[in-house]
């Protein structure tokens, strides 16, 4: 079963991100990303590998880039990356 991400103002940088609802224990499908795939980097894409960038402006175009982040992106899959709580923010690392 996906979270059921929610989109909210993030009272430290005064965005909007995207938080989880319920908890998911990690190595979990969180959502999947969905959008077009093109081989250029557009504005709010997201990369999902060497020369690939997807555009979902659904949820994925809330995720943000973190140090520490608390879900990795595999395909078009968020996968959490740790046990994840209630209003837990969902950020990917960029690797390639």
């Amino acid at each position: 079963m996906n979270i059921i991400p929610v989109v909210k103002l993030c009272r430290h940088t005064n965005t909007m991100r995207l938080f989880t609802q319920v908890g998911k224990s990690r190595n979990s499908t969180v959502f999947k990303l969905d959008g077009r795939i093109s081989g250029f980097r557009l504005t709010n894409s997201i990369r999902i590998a060497p020369g690939e960038y997807i555009m979902d402006v659904t949820l994925g175009r809330f995720m943000h880039q973190s140090t520490s982040p608390t879900c990795q992106i595999i395909g078009r899959e968020v996968v959490s990356v740790c046990d994840m709580q209630p209003g837990d923010q969902l950020t990917y690392k960029c690797k390639f």
